[in-house]
């Protein structure tokens, strides 16, 4: 519930969807297993359909911030 900081990934993905190539280029959280966990997720993943024409590559930030401790509210 305290972690904070930006994990920036780059990835390529395939004409079949795969993805590959992932690896963390920016990570200040303070936790390498926090990248290399998000790393690992991401590399698991398969989008359908895969881009046109060749392989894309894209860098991605994904951004944590610590939780208030408050419930959701609906």
């Amino acid at each position: 519930p305290t972690l904070a900081g930006r994990v920036a990934v780059t990835m390529t993905i395939q004409e079949s969807g795969d993805v590959t190539g992932v690896r963390a280029v920016e990570n200040s959280t303070g936790s390498d297993a926090v990248a290399a966990c998000v790393v690992r997720v991401i590399s698991g993943f398969h989008f359908s359909p895969g881009p046109v024409g060749g392989s894309v590559t894209y860098s991605f930030p994904f951004v944590f911030e610590p939780s208030d401790g408050a419930a959701p509210t609906e």
